[in-house]
């Protein structure tokens, strides 16, 4: 996620559309028409080229230009140019008065050592994904290919790549590739497979399969039960072990979670004992061996983790805490620490934390700074060299005129940056207030931003959390209830009013995805895929409505209807509207196969008679539509969307629709020389 490496000029900026005639003649377009080349396009070059620009335009106001500088600078960073410090210096020298990003450039200068010393470089432009990892040499990079499901390999110096297996795309597979870990010699990939054939209710939808590089020799290695997943995380150095972690029953009860270690050959298990049973992620070998490393969230869905190390053999019966609220990015090639990274105002800086016989054995310390917030670990090779990949997201709120022809007016009447949160980015972005003069949106993980459709003011709110999940306003229009992860670390219900800007702590929460506050505004609806359930704010008592089963590979949703009477419960699989009064459950869509149509979210109508969902027709991640369920049953009216879309709110009056438009580039990188030389 983006959050305050480009203030509120890029959302100005971002009100000229890029098309426009007029793009090139006021320095805050050219600085939006830059951010656009650097963070969408990928074109660093051009970028460079587009902020020099800026900096030469007639009357460019001092925030815009060393906003101009110091993207400059970033985009060098980012090709392993020496002039990154030149620029960054610039910034520190001539712009003074802009403390913000003198602060920032000063950081970069304080942890870039030697100039040119350290080098990223960009292997994979427009990289369709990187849920794998890298062969031992850096040159192959598992992954999925999502056009078809297929396993695929890319090679990274020829930047091609190829399908490893051909199943003949999703209909006809009836399943998909998930996580891969290629061997590493490089030679053998173990994935995920999800089966949706008719076996898989009985037998389980997840397996551990095993194939050759060269497509060769694929077969099942483990298979876990119906309700169970596996995902395979990486291999020993020697090749004769998969760290993977299982999971028996998923869903929403206990956390059953376990560390197995398969050898590819003969399938043989070894557990690993661990005290904490949440998925254990990200688990990598040392270069000897001898340890395992890996992440738990400590709580569900958290953005940050805490490290572990345990013996690798599964002789110890505890494991041993390294650190919190940081995510793992590897071992060193030494083995005497572990690179970690923590994420610090929309950047992620870089660590090394000595280790010594599976325990942290010094303090941090910083060895560089990354200029996004995420950063997913695909390997650290024996030479030194960290590859991972960066997804630029830019969830941008708009809102639209409704129209009955065509849905939404073609063009949006406002557009603004939002901050995104839970699965997929779905949760807690945009809400009209009951009565439709006010949207709450995202504007960081501890704050809401509330936005006046009158008069165009927007205030921003703070709560004393660490990360917000999802709000939703209470009846009175007054407050927001957020279910959020609070400073001591626990997950539970907080009140945020408006008249005075203090939140308060109402009780704790299982789960706090998917919430809607009761009528009466002293309980909430409280949805997962188990159950619809009622919780009391003041004793955080949960009691069942109604058992279900809403089995989904995406986000859950939850909508309270214009006269409180029903709800809209939506799955990827399901569209539904319960009876507040009669606990009646009525469908009103159900996707009949595995690669049908799928759900992720909607609201009500201004009468009440319809429901307006966002949905993606097949696989087809591309396309999206607005369809327009009766809610007394009958086929939707449809209507085509351009883009990926997250979240979607109506007004209470039915004129206006808010919703989240996402635009991603997501990239594989490599970054060389960055770990300190021994003294």
């Amino acid at each position: 996620m983006i959050r305050k490496l480009i203030p509120a000029l890029l959302a100005l900026a971002l009100l000229v559309p890029l098309a426009s005639p007029l793009a090139g003649q006021t320095p805050e377009a050219l600085l939006g028409a830059a951010l656009h080349q650097e963070r969408v396009t990928g074109n660093l070059q051009a970028a460079i080229e587009g902020y020099r620009k800026v900096l030469a335009a007639k009357g460019v106001p001092r925030s815009v230009a060393a906003q101009a500088q110091f993207h400059i600078g970033l985009c060098y960073e980012k090709l392993g140019n020496q002039e990154s410090r030149k620029a960054f210096e610039a910034v520190v020298r001539n712009y003074a008065d802009q403390k913000d990003l003198v602060t920032q450039a000063r950081a970069r200068l304080a942890s870039g050592g030697e100039a040119g010393s350290r080098q990223a470089r960009l292997l994979w432009d427009n990289a369709i994904d990187f849920w794998g990892r890298v062969s031992a040499d850096g040159r192959y990079l598992s992954h999925v290919d999502w056009t078809t499901g297929d396993l695929a390999v890319r090679d990274l110096r020829t930047g091609e790549s190829r399908r490893v297996t051909n199943h003949g795309g999703y209909d006809k597979a009836e399943g998909e590739a998930e996580a891969t870990s290629i061997s590493p010699d490089g030679k053998r990939i173990a994935f995920s497979w999800q089966r949706w054939d008719k076996a898989h209710k009985t037998e389980g939808s997840y397996q551990l399969r095993i194939i050759n590089t060269d497509g060769a020799g694929e077969r099942v290695l483990r298979q876990v039960g119906p309700k169970g997943y596996i995902e395979s995380y990486g291999w020993s150095p020697d090749g004769k072990w998969l760290a993977t972690t299982v999971e028996d029953d998923g869903g929403d009860r206990e956390p059953n979670a376990r560390i197995e270690l398969i050898a590819p050959d003969s399938g043989q298990r070894k557990p690993i004992p661990t005290s904490n049973h949440r998925w254990q992620a990200n688990i990598t070998f040392s270069p000897d061996g001898l340890w395992l490393a890996y992440e738990v969230a400590p709580v569900d869905a958290a953005r940050t983790r805490d490290l572990f190390i345990t013996r690798a053999d599964g002789s110890s019966p505890t494991e041993s805490k390294v650190a919190a609220e940081a995510e793992l990015m590897g071992w060193s090639p030494t083995g005497d620490a572990l690179v970690i990274r923590r994420s610090e105002n929309a950047r992620t800086r870089l660590y090394t934390l000595p280790v010594s016989q599976g325990k942290a054995s010094g303090p941090e310390t910083p060895i560089h700074v990354m200029s996004l917030e995420r950063a997913w670990p695909l390997g650290i090779t024996p030479g030194g060299s960290l590859y991972y990949g960066q997804s630029d997201s830019r969830l941008e709120a708009r809102i639209h005129r409704l129209e009955e022809n065509t849905g939404l007016s073609t063009e949006p009447l406002a557009r603004f940056e939002v901050q995104g949160g839970g699965f997929g980015n779905n949760f807690g972005n945009l809400r009209f207030s009951p009565d439709g003069n006010r949207l709450a949106a995202s504007h960081s993980l501890q704050a809401i931003q509330i936005r006046s459709l009158q008069d165009s003011s927007v205030q921003v709110y703070t709560l004393q959390v660490k990360e917000i999940r999802r709000f939703e306003w209470m009846p009175d229009g007054q407050s927001i209830l957020a279910s959020a992860v609070g400073l001591d670390g626990k997950l539970g219900l907080h009140t945020l009013n408006l008249r005075t800007g203090t939140s308060s702590f109402n009780c704790p929460i299982s789960r706090g995805l998917v919430l809607a506050p009761a009528p009466d505004g002293k309980s909430v609806f409280h949805l997962t895929t188990d159950k619809l359930s009622s919780v009391n704010l003041a004793t955080g008592e949960e009691r069942t409505l109604l058992p279900i089963k809403l089995d989904s590979q995406g986000p859950l949703n939850m909508r309270i209807s214009r006269d409180q009477k029903a709800l809209v419960l939506t799955s990827f699989r399901f569209l539904g509207v319960y009876d507040i009064e009669s606990g009646e459950l009525r469908e009103l869509h159900r996707r009949q196969t595995e690669t049908g149509d799928s759900i992720t979210v909607a609201d009500w109508s201004a009468d009440g008679k319809s429901i307006y969902a966002i949905a993606r027709p097949g696989m087809n991640n591309g396309e999206r539509e607005i369809r327009i369920f009766p809610t007394r049953g009958g086929d939707p009216r449809r209507h085509r969307i351009a883009g990926a879309y997250r979240d979607f709110s109506l007004s209470a009056d039915g004129s206006h629709a808010a919703i989240v438009h996402d635009e991603r580039h997501a990239q594989v990188w490599a970054l060389e020389n960055f770990l300190p030389a021994k003294k």
